[in-house]
């Protein structure tokens, strides 16, 4: 069959059969020897950050060139945070003033309300930029509009790099993104990001998939001979909506898809690890907003 459609085989005993053959088994039995997890949730649990995490403790500290990798990432996160801000204290106040009337910002910071809504979510951080923001951060309206960030979708990085200890680096010509930046840095994940990992003796492959609703049909993909599932779960969702739904919980969102996990007919012999992600701002919120607001 192979000889009338022009293909060739190789005889048994041929030396290239032979070191090819050996070659496929040594690969095979390598294969079956690491151990492979998913990492799965809705979108805005942390799986990302929790995989840039893994990274820098298994596999070192985050190259020059890799962190330089994620300053567009930090401009984009800094614009996007602040314009965000402006356009919700500014929908809110003025929508439901009996109600949030309270978030309205001072006249004093119409000369930087508008120089930062027109700039684009690219653009470069630097030293005029970061004054403005600095202005505006500190204006009691956007305070009280980040206070009531859970009725609209805003990073949870956005204090971080709004702070002037942060900003203050970031607007240096020379910045260079440090490891807090780049774990810190939100950036959608779309795709199939891996990476392998050495723990003592066993090597593992982690996967890390988007847990936005249009990136779930991707995870088929990967879901075949799982040693382990990790479930990453943002406690601190409970008070938000998701992202490309604001009509959902996120937290109800992370039970719901939990359920097809455990119940998935692909992982009877996997391992299923629940991991509740963001504790420090599920603590932070507890304190003013109650669980009933799930």
């Amino acid at each position: 069959f192979f000889a009338r459609m022009g293909g060739t085989c190789g005889k048994p005993n041929d030396p290239t059969t032979v070191v090819v053959n050996a070659n496929l088994k040594d690969e095979k039995l390598k294969e079956g020897k690491i151990k492979k997890l998913l990492l799965l949730g809705a979108g805005g649990s942390g799986k990302s950050t929790f995989f840039k995490q893994l990274k820098r403790i298994h596999l070192g500290s985050i190259s020059e060139k890799e962190r330089l990798q994620f300053r567009d990432i930090v401009y984009n996160n800094v614009i996007e945070g602040i314009q965000t801000l402006i356009d919700k204290s500014q929908e809110l106040s003025e929508g439901a003033p009996e109600r949030f009337g309270h978030l309205e910002m001072s006249p004093d910071v119409r000369e930087s309300i508008q120089h930062i809504e027109c700039l684009s979510s690219d653009e470069t951080v630097n030293d005029v930029i970061a004054e403005h923001i600095r202005f505006l951060w500190k204006d009691k309206g956007i305070q009280e509009t980040f206070a009531n960030r859970s009725l609209f979708q805003l990073q949870d990085s956005a204090a971080y790099f709004l702070a002037d200890e942060n900003l203050n680096r970031i607007a240096s010509p020379a910045y260079v993104p440090i490891e807090e930046d780049v774990i810190r840095a939100r950036v959608r994940t779309t795709g199939i990001v891996e990476q392998e990992f050495q723990f003592e003796k066993d090597t593992f492959r982690i996967f890390d998939v988007g847990g936005q609703r249009n990136e779930r049909k991707k995870w088929i993909h990967c879901f075949e001979k799982v040693t382990g599932v990790i479930f990453v779960v943002s406690l601190s969702g409970y008070d938000q909506t998701l992202f490309e739904d604001e009509t959902t919980n996120r937290l109800h969102e992370s039970l719901e898809l939990f359920k097809e996990q455990v119940n998935s007919p692909w992982f009877v012999e996997s391992a299923m690890i629940l991991f509740l992600n963001k504790m420090d701002l599920f603590k932070e919120k507890i304190i003013k907003t109650p669980l009933t607001h799930c």
